[in-house]
Formats: structure tokens, C-alpha cells, sequence
């Protein structure tokens, strides 16, 4: 009986020290395939490289839109740069957008620690209830920080109870510096709010802003096209075509 011809033993790691990888053409960027068998299944061991990393992405996005491709037309350059700066202006403005409602509630903090409280005497009847929809107004006088003596107007907005008070009513009012009557501060609740309202806003705008700015673009673009195409066609249609 003929002896059996034994194989050399099999190593592994020599497989895995030298493991082939072929990078397919279609496949994303950064995917790396293994060498397949004839009968269509990859070799045991050999391990597929894999870059797709969440630090590849803008790498990824960049070479989609600025990358070398011969069919990529100027115009689509164009468009990926413009889509590139308009992206960045939007994330811009939610990075600002923090330090912004932060500054208006600073701000309006600041504004209503410079007022001074004070005591008004009206000299002259307020405006009935009818008036509330309005700005309605009123003769008084009062004092200024540094005691002087003053007389003005008051108005719903500055001092909101005169309305349907009656001349020489004592109405509080809130004062600048100079003795300027100012409407009355907002609490801190409600100032945070509004600075978070204001700051949401700018941001709802500046996306707003960015996406019209892409739509007049890319209006612009798509005629270039358009008119680059048909020129091209009345040049080359003739040679397909036969006119009749």
C-alpha cells in the first residue's frame, strides 16, 4: 500500500502575518475586501481592514464634494464648496448661539440693577380701562435719584398703574440715572427665557438665511448647466442624430 503524502504542518500566524487585501473600486473609501477563493468564500483568518471611523466622516464628506473625479463638473465644485461654507456659517451660528442668549441676559441684568425705584403723584387722571389695547399717558410728578424734583409724563408701558387712577394717586415707577421713568424689570426667569427665545431664533434664522442662500445658488448653477448642456448638444447632436 502507497504511503499518504503528509502535508507541512499549518501555521496560522504566518497566514495572518501575511494576509493579502485587495481595496475594490466601488466599495466606500477606506474598506478594504479580502482576496476571495475560487469557490467564492474568503480564506479563514484573513481579517478585512476596516477605516470607517467617526473621525473619517468630514474626511469622507470632503473628498464626496471636493475630491478628484473626472466627471465632476466645475459647477459641482462650485456647489460642494458652497455647500461646505454655507454648512459652516449654520454650525457657526449654533456655536455662537450659547454666548449670545448668555450676553442678552447679561445684558438685561445689568439694565435693571441701574434702575431705582421711586413714588410718583399724578397731576392728572390716567387713562380709563378702554385704553389698555393702547399706549395711554398721564401728567405726574416725582424725584430723581439725587432728590431733584421732576414732572412728566407717564405712560402704561413706564408706569402700568395709572391707568384708571385718579390725579394725585401716588403710582411706583422705576427711574434711570438721569430720572428717566423705565418700564418696570422683568424677573430673572423671564429674562433667561426671553434670552433663550432670542438665541433660538437667530439660529431658526441664520438656517433659514443658509438655505436660501443654497436655493438662489443652486438655481444659478442649474441654469449654467442647463446652458453649458445645450451647447454642447447643438455640437455634438448632429453627429447622432439626423435632422430631418
Amino acid at each position: 500500500m502507497r504511503a499518504r503524502r503528509q502535508n507541512p504542518p499549518f501555521h496560522q500566524g504566518a497566514l495572518m502575518d501575511h494576509r493579502p487585501r485587495i481595496w475594490w473600486p466601488n466599495a466606500l473609501p477606506g474598506r478594504a475586501l479580502p482576496l476571495q477563493a475560487k469557490d467564492g468564500r474568503s480564506p479563514e483568518g484573513v481579517a478585512v481592514a476596516d477605516r470607517s471611523g467617526a473621525g473619517a466622516r468630514p474626511v469622507r464628506l470632503a473628498r464626496l464634494l471636493l475630491g478628484p473625479n473626472r466627471l465632476r463638473r466645475s459647477s459641482d465644485r462650485l456647489e460642494g464648496l458652497i455647500v461646505m461654507l454655507l454648512s459652516a456659517v449654520f454650525v457657526a451660528a449654533v456655536a455662537a448661539a450659547p454666548w449670545f442668549g448668555a450676553h442678552l441676559y447679561l445684558t438685561q441684568i445689568a439694565a435693571a440693577a441701574r434702575l431705582r425705584p421711586a413714588v410718583a403723584v399724578l397731576t392728572q387722571s390716567g387713562p380709563s380701562d378702554s385704553w389698555i389695547d393702547t399706549v395711554g399717558e398721564a401728567t405726574a410728578r416725582w424725584r430723581t435719584p439725587d432728590g431733584r424734583p421732576k414732572a412728566g409724563f407717564l405712560t402704561t408701558t413706564t408706569a402700568p398703574g395709572i391707568t384708571g387712577a385718579r390725579a394725585g394717586t401716588r403710582v411706583p415707577v422705576w427711574l434711570s440715572g438721569s430720572g428717566q421713568p423705565q418700564a418696570p424689570p422683568v424677573g430673572a426667569a423671564e429674562t433667561m427665557f426671553s434670552s433663550v427665545v432670542l438665541a433660538a431664533g437667530a439660529v431658526g434664522g441664520t438656517a433659514i438665511a443658509v438655505l436660501i442662500c443654497y436655493a438662489l445658488c443652486r438655481v444659478a448653477l442649474d441654469r449654467q448647466r442647463l446652458a453649458a448642456w445645450a451647447s454642447e448638444w447643438s455640437q455634438i447632436g448632429p453627429r447622432w442624430t439626423t435632422r430631418r
